[in-house]
């Protein structure tokens, strides 16, 4: 995987942190987004162990996936900060898998909006 700039929000999580990782360990810059300032600091520092250990740029941000006006403004930041983006994980989000089940499908179209490419910013 040759480098590149990539935007991960729910970066704080477990999924995110390792999916975080394996971009570093290929040389990407990375923007590491969650929701949560109780989760900011932990993840200000797992950026920084991440820029320390791999040589590669790791910044953070704090923003809401569901306020679109926060991830317009999230996306202009990133290209700006990283020259570009390349790579948007959309990884941000909560679900229960039980009622999932259960769900209807245009309800399920609901909880999981279609996905923009980064180009299209």
């Amino acid at each position: 995987m040759k480098p590149q700039s990539v935007m991960i929000t729910g970066a704080s999580g477990e999924i995110g942190a390792a999916i975080a990782e394996v971009f570093a360990r290929n040389g990407s810059q990375l923007c590491l987004c969650c929701r949560s300032p109780k989760k900011l600091e932990s993840l200000k520092a797992c950026a920084q162990q991440m820029s320390d250990k791999y040589s590669v740029n790791v910044t953070t941000w704090l923003f809401d996936v569901s306020d679109k006006a926060q991830c317009k403004e999230a996306v202009k930041q990133a290209v700006a900060a990283m020259g570009g983006l390349d790579v948007l994980v959309n990884n941000a989000g909560i679900i229960d898998y039980a009622l999932l089940i259960r769900e209807r499908e245009e309800d399920t179209v609901l909880s999981f909006p279609p996905i923009r490419t980064a180009h299209s910013f």
